[in-house]
């Protein structure tokens, strides 16, 4: 038999019925880092339309004499609204659904986005990076390039700090803050032992000292523990092991891509194929 795949519609217990899809001329590139203090160089696309859009064809590229270093395949799309921001690693290998074929250059260079018959959809030219700092766009697809010091939002709606404390001038204000006020960021608003930034980071609320980042329960089966943890819209999570608190080194084993809404979440960790008779657990929050 063949069949016809595609983008739909959420319909659970109904016919499938295709999604509405917007064009790809909304795509721009939102936001790169070049010169990462760790990790990889990485840049984010963003989708201005109120539909999905289809990245099947679509080429990426940092030379304009090359425009298919790197092509999406078959059946890939970006979201809309909160989903509408993919964060591409430009780590030169392209093995995976998010790796691209090329890296960025830190003295300046170009990233471009075309259409299947190699028409310019987007094009970004950059100078020189700040080591840690990430350029972009700000509002989201708009035509000012702005650095984000320590604000830097892969996958995630651009936002300002004019204090440069870490926490973005929105999140500021809608809490309560004064976004030219450095010190708030190790202010402890509501006594729960974690700093104003260090909620920001965890997406719990700094005035309120029930909501807090943590692992709310542990069951044990068959040699497996269990973690329950409240997860919140706009972080990626990662369990992690280790057998010697000291040395290390950390074992990722289960990680979480950004959610794009509060849910709980319980993750398995099997201890049954491991001797060792000391296991250390950590949960992280990813931004």
């Amino acid at each position: 038999d063949t069949f016809d795949w595609g983008l739909t519609d959420f319909s659970p217990t109904q016919v499938n019925a295709p999604a509405t899809l917007g064009s790809s001329d909304a795509i721009r590139i939102n936001e790169w880092m070049a010169d990462p203090l760790k990790g990889t160089d990485w840049f984010e696309l963003f989708n201005k339309s109120e539909y999905p859009v289809p990245l099947e064809g679509l080429q990426l590229s940092d030379d304009p004499l090359d425009l298919s270093k790197h092509v999406f395949p078959p059946l890939s799309f970006l979201g809309n609204g909160l989903a509408g921001y993919l964060k591409l690693d430009a780590d030169g290998k392209g093995n995976g659904a998010r790796n691209i074929n090329f890296k960025l250059s830190a003295s300046g260079e170009s990233i471009l986005l075309a259409s299947p018959q190699s028409e310019v959809i987007d094009q970004i030219d950059f100078g020189l990076q700040d080591e840690g700092v990430s350029e972009g766009r700000w509002p989201d697809g708009s035509d000012d390039i702005l650095p984000f010091v320590f604000s830097e939002s892969p996958g995630r709606m651009n936002q300002l700090d004019a204090d440069f404390d870490g926490l973005p001038d929105l999140w500021e204000v809608e809490n309560g803050f004064n976004p030219s006020a450095i010190g708030e960021a190790f202010m402890d608003s509501d006594a729960d032992g974690l700093t104003n930034f260090q909620e920001y980071l965890a997406q719990t609320h700094p005035d309120d000292a029930s909501d807090v980042f943590a692992i709310e329960g542990v069951l044990m089966a068959e040699g497996n523990l269990a973690l329950i943890f409240h997860a919140k819209q706009g972080r990626g999570y990662e369990v992690q092991r280790t057998h010697d608190l000291q040395s290390g080194p950390w074992q990722t084993l289960w990680k979480v891509d950004t959610l794009l809404k509060d849910r709980e979440l319980t993750l398995d960790i099997p201890f049954n194929q491991d001797s060792s008779p000391n296991h250390y657990i950590r949960l992280k929050a990813i931004r």
